[in-house]
């Protein structure tokens, strides 16, 4: 097992409900950081979208479930490409739809080196986001050279300890957070404290690629 890994966490501005430019940033990140030789690349919670805390719409209008695609998709395949092409693995948000049901989730891809793909589901859905998306059922673990990865998103990390542990207790020493969240006093001070708090306590890393820019 190795113990250094390279890993780039990119704090992101996504453009609102711009699919296709956010992707081609992520992809273009992904190049870059591939050049760098980086082993990981680390986005934040929608960073596909951008975020949307809608609340006056109709379901099936909301940003979210109109720009939701399948994992493996069309912006799981695009990034793919850089992932073989650099040996990466790279995670980013993105409101998931399932194939068969055509529930709408809010995800976090999972790109490895060999291309395929899998999905992390938000767990615990704070504010606003039943509105658009179903929590998901299970935590998600994945291997690398670097052992097993697990990966949080934003209110899972900050309010429930007892995930973290439980990837630490599977043996992950790294947890990848992909998070939206506001610098907003609700908010900052909580997030600011528990992310080194449960690394310490649970002995791991955890790397945290927060949305940025007016939309929080």
């Amino acid at each position: 097992m190795k113990d250094v890994i390279n890993l780039a966490v990119v704090n992101f501005t996504a453009f609102w409900g711009d699919r296709d430019r956010n992707l081609r940033r992520i992809v273009g990140y992904c190049e870059e950081a591939g050049k760098r030789g980086m082993d990981m690349v680390v986005f934040p919670e929608t960073a596909l979208t951008g975020y949307d805390n809608d609340t006056e719409h109709p379901r099936k209008e909301k940003m979210h479930v109109r720009l939701s695609e399948t994992i493996p998709g069309p912006a799981t395949d695009a990034v793919a490409e850089m992932a073989k092409k650099y040996n990466l693995y790279v995670i980013f948000g993105m409101p998931e739809r399932d194939a068969a049901s055509g529930a709408v989730y809010n995800s976090a891809a999972i790109v490895p080196p060999d291309g395929s793909a899998k999905a992390y589901r938000k767990l615990h859905l704070p504010f606003d986001e039943a509105e658009w998306a179903i929590r998901g059922d299970d935590p998600v673990l994945f291997d690398t050279p670097w052992g097993p990865v697990g990966v949080t998103i934003c209110y899972d990390t900050y309010c429930f300890p007892e995930l973290n542990r439980y990837y630490r207790a599977k043996g992950c020493r790294l947890i990848l957070n992909v998070t939206a969240c506001p610098d907003a006093p609700c908010t900052a001070g909580s997030a600011r404290l528990a992310i080194p708090a449960y690394a310490m306590v649970n002995y791991e890393f955890i790397a945290s690629a927060n949305l940025t820019g007016p939309d929080l």
